[in-house]
């Protein structure tokens, strides 16, 4: 407890925040592969368009265009909320999550000793709807 009173709040929170985003960006990274994976036929039309031509930008705007629109039909914000959420849960679940790991020995709880900026719990629905938002997450908020 003593060590944990002498740690600076600004560090804790950092390595909170930090912690969270690179959970989030190995999220977003997963999430991106599986909806080009989705519109796969399109990018190989457009990628096929594209090669040995000098102005590719006048000469494959109509298969561009398709392949917008099936980006932009799948990846909508709400899809993207609840997949996060959902692979975030996985995660956590398979123990593969860089926040809560216990095969690695680094769960909540064990961060949380040290660190009153890192949850023993937390909700992946807030997670989720927090990154997606847009907002800045407070995370000195949560110290007691």
């Amino acid at each position: 407890e003593k060590m944990r009173n002498n740690r600076i709040p600004y560090l804790e929170a950092r390595e909170a925040v930090e912690l969270e985003q690179r959970e989030i960006k190995v999220v977003k990274e997963q999430i991106g592969a599986e909806i080009r994976e989705k519109c796969q036929p399109e990018i190989d039309d457009y990628i096929d368009c594209c090669v040995g031509r000098i102005f590719t930008i006048l000469a494959c705007r109509k298969e561009a265009l398709i392949m917008r629109k099936c980006l932009m039909k799948i990846e909508t914000p709400e899809y993207v909320a609840k997949r996060t959420a959902e692979l975030l849960a996985q995660r956590e679940a398979n123990a593969s999550s860089v926040v809560n790991n216990a095969e690695k020995g680094a769960t909540r709880q064990r961060r949380a000793q040290y660190n009153r900026a890192i949850l023993p719990e937390v909700d992946p629905h807030e997670v989720a709807s927090s990154s997606k938002s847009g907002q800045k997450r407070d995370p000195m908020a949560d110290i007691e």
